[in-house]
């Protein structure tokens, strides 16, 4: 026990404030936004201050920096500095902004420690979520359209006055997480009405993921469903996991005749695959020409926060997205904060790794996000920060204790001593 992680305990309205961030994560492209920022950043700023008034206004809290918070740390420290060398000032400032926020947000929740219950609230507040969109979608949205030759896009297709804006990959993103809770309640709720509300969420997020025409989604979906599958068929919950067998089958024929052409013809004709390996302008051709011809440039402390897709712009003769939450910060960062950002990420994904004896569900979220990730600029979205933070809530639940409770050991142990 002498290694055991010492945190703080949340105050209870903190858990909730949670639970609400977690219901609007999965829609935050349709809920109110001022400019690119939605709801969801107001949301954040709330649990930031919060945070703040807990450590230091409420109990015997504590500020502990772990390695992790660290690495936050000094990568928060140099991407200000960044932007004394970034090209586009305002770029650099509004990427700042919004970094800043997100990584404090994540910094201040990495501190304390939550339990079971907590737990339990965000994962339903998750898939609460994704109902939410799934209604979106079907009452909101002019899915006709998407027959027509649309990509589920709500920028074009939205029928409401909400002014909503997404995009189709990150759509689907954000849909990941409670897809996967959905998966883990399928499995684990004994009561049948239970499994049913999980089916439904289940297949509503299919089929928007499919719409969106989003092949990293469908082959995410598709590396999901195994590792659920084959985790479950091994254990007591192997007859669900053959009914869930049968039921994919089923989705796979009824599905591909529920696709518009095009949709269908982007996702499972092989050509189309072939094409973003060749294409120019495609994400493997950014990916080749970021590492190629603009890292080189300035290689150690990069073109400044915010300043990726400008310094493509010397490759492509506009402003040009990095595709890649990875690639980004080794274009804006250099090589000096790509070790930081890195460092942090890999040691989220090794405590995801860490609970796999635990429970499949932190391992199976982190790599489908993970995935998404890669072939998105996610590096400051909420889907991808909230698969770290529900990673360290279910460690945090099993290995760390709280200084409220340390304390009292060390009183009751005084007292025996005293006797």
């Amino acid at each position: 026990m002498g290694n055991t992680l010492v945190l703080n305990k949340p105050h209870k309205l903190l858990s909730w404030l949670l639970a609400f961030f977690f219901v609007a994560s999965p829609c935050d492209y349709v809920m109110p936004h001022f400019g690119a920022a939605t709801v969801l950043w107001l949301l954040g700023l709330i649990i930031s201050i919060f945070c703040v008034m807990d450590l230091m206004l409420f109990g015997n809290k504590k500020f502990v920096v772990t390695t992790d918070n660290s690495y936050l740390l000094f990568l928060s420290v140099f991407a200000i500095i960044s932007m004394l060398w970034a090209e586009e000032f305002v770029r650099a400032q509004n990427a700042l902004v919004s970094f800043i926020s997100v990584a404090a947000m994540y910094f201040m929740l990495f501190l304390y420690k939550f339990t079971e219950k907590d737990i339990k609230r965000i994962e339903y507040a998750s898939i609460i979520g994704g109902f939410i969109m799934i209604y979106y979608v079907f009452t909101q949205v002019d899915l006709d359209r998407v027959m027509a030759g649309f990509r589920l896009d709500f920028d074009t297709i939205a029928t409401d006055d909400s002014s909503s804006f997404s995009d189709p990959n990150g759509l689907s993103a954000r849909l990941m997480m409670p897809l996967v809770f959905s998966f883990k309640y399928f499995f684990e709720s004994k009561k049948l009405w239970q499994k049913l509300i999980c089916i439904a969420e289940i297949g509503g997020i299919v089929y928007i993921m499919f719409l969106t025409g989003s092949r990293a989604a469908v082959i995410t979906l598709a590396l999901v469903v195994f590792i659920v599958l084959f985790k479950n068929l091994s254990g007591k919950r192997a007859g669900t996991a053959l009914v869930m067998i049968f039921g994919v089958i089923i989705a796979l024929l009824i599905f591909p005749g529920l696709l518009p052409e095009h949709i269908y013809n982007r996702i499972f004709n092989f050509a189309k695959y072939q094409e973003v390996m060749t294409y120019e302008g495609d994400r493997i051709d950014v990916w080749k020409n970021a590492i190629t011809q603009v890292f080189p440039k300035s290689p150690i402390f990069g073109s400044g926060i915010g300043n990726s897709s400008v310094a493509l712009r010397e490759v492509y003769g506009k402003i040009k997205a990095v595709h890649s939450s990875w690639l980004v910060f080794l274009i804006e960062l250099g090589l000096f904060g790509f070790v930081f950002w890195m460092s942090f990420v890999i040691g989220k994904i090794k405590l995801s790794f860490k609970l796999n004896s635990k429970s499949i569900y932190p391992v199976v979220i982190t790599l489908a996000v993970i995935v998404m990730a890669t072939t998105l600029d996610g590096q400051r979205e909420k889907y991808l920060w909230n698969t770290f933070l529900y990673s360290h809530m279910l460690y945090t639940s099993y290995y760390a204790t709280t200084f409220e409770d340390q304390n009292k050991r060390l009183t009751q142990n005084e007292d025996g001593d005293s006797k």
